[in-house]
């Protein structure tokens, strides 16, 4: 498993661990996180963007791609289409390659995911893949992780094989990302049977050795009784680390029982940490948590139209987190607070292990 390569990436937990944690040393906390723009995104509410390595946003909507004129303008070009199947509500996710290559098309329940060349959009170019999907992260160039109806699965797009690594998650699909380390994040994203098992918005971590074996076995891990719960919030539907460390996480359980909507969360990487080295005497982080563990970025429209958030990205070239709500075209751009020395020379260390992406 090439971890260096993984998009998304968090510093591995070792890291943050043996340097005292990266959100302490920062000297800045959750608290400090600012919006200072936000900018429209081309087409249709169901539009999914991510960033390309430059720092640039790559935008999906339906068939059709549009690229940011210049890093942080928040203005797009048209550069073509894609041979995808346009779902009705717009694709599920739109990922892109460590190296910023290729880009992975979700079909929103249509059975197939997209795989296409960035740098060139033209329908020629697209590959079809037979895979269900929802959420997805890429373990290098060639491998993509989707969480799906069925789980987890992994897709190698050089041979089409899809293997099952995690199943029995008692509800439906949630976001998936994976650290630096290789643990692997997923959750359940609406629960089927209220009472049993895990809940709506129940995110569980799960060790990068448990991955790999399940990977190479093709034996899939047991949700319900493997991993560990570090949180419980919204619907887990978008998740991911930013540069410090910390995870955010998206969704709302409308639905569900729980009312847990209206926000978007950031949690502290310390608390993070912490709840994955001793589950059995640090809370679980849910709704309830301190204001210092856990920041709400509050969604007001949430409550009127039931819009979540359905991007929460982090653009690794601009140090930005970029939150969008579901059939809503605004984006809000965070600032990510600027770290002490002490924890820019953690963050190197971690950045360093990432295979340098090539720019569109």
């Amino acid at each position: 498993m090439r971890n260096a390569c993984i998009k998304r990436a968090s510093l591995t937990l070792g890291l943050v661990l043996g340097l005292g944690l990266i959100g302490s040393a920062s000297g800045q906390s959750i608290e400090d996180y600012n919006q200072i723009r936000s900018f429209t995104l081309p087409g249709s509410g169901s539009a999914l963007f991510n960033d390309l390595p430059d720092g640039r946003l790559l935008v999906v909507d339906g068939v059709n791609v549009s690229v940011e004129t210049g890093v942080g303008t928040g203005v797009f070009t048209d550069v073509g289409t894609y041979s995808v199947t346009a779902p009705t509500f717009g694709p599920t996710l739109a990922a892109i390659s460590p190296d910023g290559s290729r880009v992975a098309i979700g079909s929103n329940g249509g059975g197939s995911v997209f795989v296409a060349d960035t740098a060139s959009p033209t329908p020629g170019t697209t590959q079809t893949f037979a895979a269900s999907d929802f959420a997805a992260v890429w373990l290098d160039n060639t491998t993509l992780v989707l969480s799906n109806s069925n789980g987890v699965d992994v897709l190698d797009t050089a041979t089409g094989t899809v293997t099952n690594i995690i199943n029995n998650i008692g509800g439906a699909s949630a976001g998936i990302t994976i650290d630096a380390a290789g643990n692997l994040y997923t959750g359940n994203g609406f629960d089927f049977s209220a009472g049993v098992g895990s809940g709506t918005g129940s995110i569980k971590a799960f060790d990068a050795s448990a991955v790999q074996a399940a990977i190479t076995s093709g034996t899939p891990i047991d949700f319900e009784n493997s991993g560990v719960e570090v949180a419980d919030l919204l619907s887990a539907g978008t998740i991911g680390f930013d540069a410090l460390g910390n995870f955010f996480v998206g969704g709302g359980d409308f639905f569900g029982g729980s009312g847990d909507f209206g926000y978007a969360a950031l949690v502290d990487a310390d608390a993070l940490a912490a709840r994955l080295a001793d589950p059995a005497n640090v809370p679980l982080i849910d709704a309830n948590a301190d204001p210092s563990i856990l920041r709400m970025f509050d969604s007001p429209q949430a409550f009127i139209t039931g819009q979540q958030p359905s991007a929460w990205v982090y653009n690794d070239a601009t140090g930005e987190l970029l939150l969008s709500y579901f059939n809503d075209p605004g984006v809000s751009v965070y600032a990510i607070p600027e770290p002490t020395t002490a924890a820019l020379l953690a963050i190197g260390m971690g950045l360093c292990i990432r295979r340098r992406r090539a720019v569109v």
